[in-house]
């Protein structure tokens, strides 16, 4: 994630946070990841938008 004082390019990155998040909060199975490259912007209300 880039420093808040610094303005975003592009939205690659922002899907991907959400399986992290997830991972870390024991809410699904972190050795499932490593097989997947999660893409992809989220909308303001939480939808995907790919």
């Amino acid at each position: 994630m880039a420093p808040a004082n610094l303005r975003k390019e592009g939205f690659a990155y922002d899907l991907s946070l959400a399986p992290g998040i997830l991972a870390v909060s024991s809410q699904i199975k972190t050795n499932l990841l490593s097989d997947y490259v999660v893409m992809g912007e989220i909308a303001f209300d939480g939808a995907s938008t790919d």
